[in-house]
């Protein structure tokens, strides 16, 4: 098929953001519904693969707060399905299926034209019940994929058990056809962990599923029972496992996941909390990326002076954070840096961080620097800015080598930078050195290697 990879994962796409919509309209609180088919239109918009327009079903207004109430899309539902027997209802969803899997098998079809005929589609599908969902996936003769090798038909089959999963997961479960298709299971197991965590766990181990499939769905359970009741899942992750740091790792998905705004408070409190004295040190971790993510540097501040944390205790909560921090407030974070990590730890991290925030912004680092006091940390954090500068003005990362304090480190920066600098523009860094008397060629900058001994 023409385009084959491109048209499978634009149909994919345009279908489960078509199908969200449905799912939508089923039920108008799911807001995160609503987000996920607003986002993916947007996007086969912003790709112009079709306008968002073409869609849907309905006008685009309906994905928008200002949408009809949902009473009144019930009530088109249930007129739509009056006109009509079931038997009626699954033959037209299985006819308009097959109508869009043969546009999708033909070569000269573009992404375009297959997207805009969606719409005559999901005008059926939103009239199907669960059993005429299941119904009609039964009769799409079609292996259950999502991947390039997908056909119309499979994608198509699988969106519509992923509808019905939404309903009634365990119904499905229990169907061996589907069941059996770990893929299909895996997202069915997801609805399950996140409508009843606990019958999500009970199905994983009276099916005696083992590795990453068990884990996957002690996941999505372990995320919703942080959402329904935090310490219970404390306490669940604490039965899974009696080592704090894969406890902490799972927490740490809650600020990788956009949770921490909503949990901010229960991590908080639980750190605080005797009961989790041996969870506390990764409950901290996770507090304070929450505080960074939800309130920046002063947020920050606040909570680790809340856990009444030493300088030290501070440095190892910064250090973890230091990514976003030096995004909202680099200055001050690397200020912040400097006055609470112990000398020796600060003279191995500071080149690191340093590089770091040169990749973002080295202008702005390169000030920092420059009003940084004569130290060890500062003439590696130098020649580490350095080394970094040089690809793009090998002049100034020469120049700032020469502020090293040390000598051997001087030397070594030195000799580096003009390496690279040579090899760039030889005539330039020749005379640059012997503007500013450093020795020519750079080998010359390298200590004189001991001879090897010749064999007797």
């Amino acid at each position: 098929m023409q385009n084959s990879t491109l048209i499978t994962s634009g149909i994919v796409s345009a279908i489960c953001a078509a199908a969200l919509t449905v799912q939508w309209r089923r039920n108008a609180g799911l807001e995160r519904e609503l987000e996920t088919a607003t986002e993916a239109v947007a996007e086969l918009e912003r790709l112009a693969v079709a306008p968002a327009a073409d869609l849907l079903p309905g006008p685009v207004s309906a994905l928008t707060p200002g949408a009809p109430e949902p009473g009144s899309i019930e009530a088109a539902i249930a007129e739509a399905r009056a006109a009509t027997t079931p038997e009626e209802r699954i033959a037209l969803a299985l006819s308009r299926i097959g109508t869009l899997a043969g546009l999708m098998g033909e070569d000269d079809r573009s992404p375009a034209e297959i997207i805009r005929a969606l719409p005559d589609l999901l005008r059926v599908v939103q009239d199907l019940d669960l059993e005429e969902m299941i119904a009609v996936a039964e009769r799409i003769d079609a292996p259950l994929e999502m991947g390039d090798d997908a056909t119309g038909e499979g994608v198509m089959k699988m969106v519509l058990l992923m509808l019905a999963a939404d309903q009634d997961p365990q119904r499905l479960l229990e169907n061996e056809e589907f069941g059996d298709s770990r893929e299909l299971r895996h997202m069915i197991l997801g609805s399950l962990a996140r409508r009843d965590p606990e019958a999500a766990m009970a199905w994983v181990e009276s099916a005696g599923l083992k590795g990453w499939e068990r884990d996957q769905v002690e996941r999505a359970a372990v995320m919703q029972l942080m959402r329904d009741d935090f310490p219970r899942a404390l306490d669940f992750l604490a039965s899974k496992s009696n080592d704090p740091q894969e406890v902490f790792q799972t927490l740490s998905m809650i600020t990788a996941m956009g949770m921490a705004p909503e949990l901010e408070h229960q991590i908080t409190a639980a750190a605080a909390d005797p009961a989790n004295a041996e969870l506390r040190d990764g409950l901290m971790k996770v507090s304070f990326a929450a505080s960074v993510s939800t309130g920046g540097i002063e947020a920050a501040k606040a909570r680790a002076q809340e856990f009444g944390l030493d300088e030290a205790g501070t440095a190892e909560l910064l250090l973890g954070n230091m990514e976003p921090l030096l995004a909202l407030a680099p200055a001050e974070s690397m200020d912040w840096l400097a006055e609470v990590t112990p000398p020796e730890r600060y003279e191995t991290t500071l080149p690191n961080v340093i590089k770091d925030w040169a990749r973002a912004d080295f202008n702005a680092a390169g000030e920092w620097l420059g009003d940084q006091p004569a130290s060890p940390a500062r003439d590696g954090a130098i020649a580490s800015y350095a080394e970094l500068v040089v690809e793009v003005n090998p002049q100034a990362a020469a120049t700032w080598t020469k502020e090293i304090g040390d000598d051997e480190r001087r030397l070594e920066a030195v000799g580096a930078v003009m390496r690279h600098w040579q090899n760039d523009s030889p005539e330039e860094a020749a005379a640059w050195a012997e503007a500013n008397g450093i020795p020519w060629p750079p080998a010359a900058l390298q200590p004189a290697a001991a001879p090897v001994p010749l064999p007797e």
